[in-house]
């Protein structure tokens, strides 16, 4: 069962992580599956406690609300891909950080496509009008940044990064150059974020393939050990 990354302190209450792990399970699916297809301000909650076959009230005993649900949900949909991620970019032994990097720049769409329900939630969660916006971003960043603080810190403590980079800053500024990356990508191929995330596999080819391998050049001038 993946834990999300508890970056904001909302919890589920004890009797959520009381349940059989099969029905826990379950549970989370289904809301997934509602928050992916639908708006946050259209999902349902009936929707979701119909198709899992619990009483609304039982929902309302694991979660305070909606938007506590939604927030765990965003936690775990960034926990679950991270888990995807580093699975589908295993390193070949003489791997450094950088080729790690790249690999995982360009396996992207390959996580997307592995869990397309998880890829549509954080879309929304990023493209929504939600009235806590801030809250789903900080749970977003915050676990890209500790992924990549991470990496950092393994490559500084095999030698291949600069000793004096400060982890937490580097990791801070390769998510939000990577993000930015990502509108690029979109923008030079002629296609929006929602028609992205709904076909991950229109990100890949030739043009984004050159972005990251310089991205990656660029990073390599910068970070590595002189």
């Amino acid at each position: 069962m993946i834990k999300p990354i508890r970056c904001g302190g909302v919890m589920p209450k004890p009797t959520f992580e009381n349940l059989a792990p099969a029905k826990r399970r379950a549970i989370i699916e289904i809301a997934v599956e509602e928050f992916a297809e639908h708006p946050y301000a259209l999902a349902s909650i009936s929707r979701i406690v119909e198709r899992a076959g619990i009483a609304k009230g039982s929902l309302y005993q694991y979660f305070a609300h909606k938007q506590d649900l939604f927030l765990y949900l965003v936690e775990y949909a960034a926990a679950a891909q991270l888990a995807i991620l580093q699975e589908l970019s295993l390193p070949e032994p003489e791997s450094g950080f950088f080729a790690l990097l790249r690999r995982q720049m360009g396996i992207s769409n390959q996580v997307a496509a592995a869990a397309p329900h998880l890829a549509r939630l954080i879309a929304r969660a990023y493209s929504d009008d939600l009235p806590f916006h801030d809250q789903v971003l900080q749970r977003l960043q915050q676990a890209g940044e500790d992924h990549l603080e991470g990496l950092i810190r393994r490559g500084i403590a095999a030698g291949e990064l600069d000793p004096d980079l400060d982890p937490e800053l580097a990791a801070l500024m390769i998510k939000s150059l990577t993000g930015e990356i990502g509108q690029l990508i979109t923008r030079r191929l002629g296609i929006s974020a929602a028609e992205a995330a709904a076909d991950p596999s229109r990100l890949s080819g030739p043009e984004a393939e050159r972005i990251y391998d310089q991205v990656i050049a660029v990073l390599q001038r910068g970070m590595q050990n002189p």
